[in-house]
């Protein structure tokens, strides 16, 4: 009895440090996306895509990683930092860092959304940093990405106040992404950067957007599928989407399961991870 309880203790500590390891390193996790719509020029384009950041410590590791990868654009789709936050100072270093390796696109969360809110402000804080390096943060708006002459396009929708729950979220975006398109030259390959990854099944019932990159959904934080679909039915209201990749409606959505934790619950079988996106001309 005495030798299997030293064993238990011995394999708790082993899955402890484990746990503990994992959570404070970043993984690369790279897809690729293949569409006749995508020019031949664009044949190769690398995105790499950051998001729930929520001002970790972690950003020098971030920032070495995507140096490493040399994507063409960088696009952060939501909780650059947390409602709570009142020193901005990684998240600034994150900025500071990754904007020295490519040009960088921004959309808000739910996050900066409450931050605003709770602080009394008119627009997120995070706002003037992002600003002060030269991003382009997109509120429901659209840009064209050039590239020999060839174009696609990038959309950001700026998340609002409404719960993951909540009808009116679904068909505000819907509503939002519908002005927007009205925008751009759809014929185009058309990116849609949106934070809340659980409602593509709900959007990709658009006939504008070809791709979504998104994020919230932390990738259920314990990636062993009860506890996470646990988990994500009671933070999100369903568990249809965690992270990787999905297609529906000949559409694609790409969920990162972004960097933070979640409450201080730790994450398991669930690295801290950035996502780097290759586009493919078919």
């Amino acid at each position: 009895m005495k030798k299997f309880f030293l064993i238990l203790i011995v394999l708790l500590l082993m899955v402890t440090g484990y746990i503990v390891f994992d959570n404070n390193r970043v993984c690369v996790t790279k897809y690729s996306v293949e569409s006749e719509k995508i020019p031949s020029e664009f044949n190769g384009y690398k995105i790499a895509l950051l998001t729930d950041f929520h001002n970790e410590d972690c950003y020098k590791k971030i920032i070495k990683k995507m140096k490493a990868q040399e994507p063409d654009i960088i696009c952060i789709v939501g909780d650059l930092v947390s409602m709570h936050t009142e020193d901005f100072t990684n998240a600034e270093e994150l900025i500071k860092g990754i904007t020295e390796v490519a040009p960088l696109y921004y959309v808000n969360g739910n996050h900066e959304q409450s931050n605003m809110i709770l602080n009394g402000y008119d627009k997120p804080e995070i706002y003037d940093i992002l600003k002060a390096y030269d991003v382009t943060i997109l509120e429901n708006q659209n840009v064209v990405l050039e590239k020999s002459g060839a174009k696609i396009n990038l959309t950001g929708y700026m998340d609002n106040i409404y719960d993951d729950t909540s009808e009116r979220y679904k068909e505000k975006a819907k509503n939002d992404l519908t002005v927007i398109s009205k925008t751009f030259d759809d014929s185009l390959y058309t990116i849609c950067l949106i934070h809340r990854g659980q409602y593509f099944d709900y959007l990709s019932e658009m006939p504008y957007y070809d791709l979504y990159l998104s994020g919230h959904l932390h990738g259920g934080l314990i990636n062993i599928k009860p506890v996470r679909d646990t988990i994500l039915e009671k933070h999100v209201g369903t568990s249809q989407y965690c992270k990787g990749m999905y297609s529906e409606n000949e559409k694609t959505a790409i969920i990162s399961a972004g960097i933070a934790n979640d409450d201080g619950i730790p994450r398991i079988l669930n690295t801290p991870e950035f996502v780097m996106v290759e586009l493919k001309s078919k």
